[in-house]
């Protein structure tokens, strides 16, 4: 799974069948090298707007299942500044730990079923998951190792 396919795929209560938001940014956890939390927009409650990984049902083609609403939360200082469009990875400048330019990061590829960083694509290639040092304002830093 990538993330631009994710982005606005409408997140479903089990309970009801009904949408109970849209994902609109990823939140990372570098140092796992996963997706700690959703942050959804269309949501009834703007306050709890974000949706922790462990709460995730599925990821499908359609849409992300949750149990219920109940599961969504508000969006603590952490949750907000790393979701916040300067931590986002797309769009990102990417750099190498050797401050090398490794172009812009076009996408990320996922583990659906565990949220773990498979691959981030870049104007130069792609680096793995596990490459991901860190997101800053300016650039995401990635280790750059031979396949």
């Amino acid at each position: 799974m990538r993330f631009k396919e994710s982005i606005n795929r409408k997140v479903v209560s089990l309970a009801n069948a009904e949408s109970i938001g849209k994902v609109s940014h990823f939140v990372v956890d570098v140092p796992e090298h996963k997706i700690s939390a959703l942050k959804l927009r269309k949501t009834d409650d703007k306050h709890r707007a974000f949706l922790v990984w462990g709460s995730v049902s599925g990821f499908g083609d359609d849409a992300v299942t949750v149990a219920d609403a109940a599961v969504l939360v508000d969006g603590d200082e952490t949750l907000e500044k790393d979701a916040d469009k300067h931590h986002q990875l797309i769009g990102k400048l990417a750099l190498s730990t050797l401050g090398d330019e490794l172009g812009v990061v076009s996408d990320v590829e996922f583990d659906p079923a565990t949220g773990v960083l498979l691959r981030i694509q870049h104007t130069h290639g792609s680096t793995h998951g596990d490459g991901l040092v860190g997101i800053g304002s300016y650039a995401a830093v990635l280790e750059v190792t031979a396949d």
